[in-house]
């Protein structure tokens, strides 16, 4: 699977790796939810654009003081397949995700929800079952509620409805954030950052 990964990144001439050998968080959502202004709270590096066949696809960057990288992208884009496919290589991989939502966006909730499903079991396109945006298993979900005026609500109908939702089966967590003030952005990532020192941690006596 990374090896088709990579050669997917060749052909389209996909940037480097990240050299900080830390774990990989994909930051995630629908676009203007909020992802590149989270990032810049997140990260003590320059927020950097990536492309993928020429064409805008996220950014990314790091934080040393987290121990962290970061890769930023939105889903639900219209694009070609082979395109999308390209995109989701570069976080399908990742060792933790943070989903942006922004509740101002009521109707967009229900596309959300369905990039949720297409993350964890995959994507019908043309009658078959896509599996490239699958996020690998057993990882932890953070979901940020982004707040976009400077106070942050703790409980939100956005927050109720997705908490309601049974896509996913594995470790998540709610959280209310602002990312116009930086309110709740540094408490949701201790949690974050404390599961994937865990995973991590559980991992390599089975990689030894």
């Amino acid at each position: 699977m990374f090896n088709l990964i990579s050669r997917v990144r060749t052909f389209l001439g996909d940037q480097p790796a990240s050299p900080h050998p830390w774990p990989k968080v994909a930051i995630l959502g629908l676009p203007d939810a909020g992802k590149r202004a989270l990032l810049q709270h997140l990260s003590d590096t320059p927020v950097d654009p990536i492309t993928v066949a020429g064409c805008h696809a996220g950014w990314t960057s790091s934080s040393h003081a987290l121990g962290l990288n970061f890769i930023a992208a939105d889903v639900g884009l219209d694009a070609r397949s082979r395109w999308r496919a390209a995109v989701a290589a570069r976080y399908t991989d990742a060792d933790a995700v943070i989903i942006v939502v922004n509740p101002a966006h009521a109707i967009a909730l229900e596309e959300l929800r369905y990039q949720l499903g297409c993350l964890v079991n995959g994507m019908e396109e043309s009658g078959e079952v896509q599996t490239y945006c699958i996020v690998r298993k057993g990882i932890p979900w953070l979901v940020l509620v982004n707040c976009e005026g400077s106070a942050v609500v703790r409980d939100l109908p956005a927050m109720r409805e997705m908490q309601g939702s049974r896509l996913m089966v594995w470790d998540w967590m709610f959280r209310s954030i602002s990312t116009m003030t930086g309110e709740g952005v540094e408490g949701s990532m201790l949690w974050l950052k404390e599961k994937t020192r865990v995973n991590a941690e559980r991992r390599l006596p089975a990689e030894n």
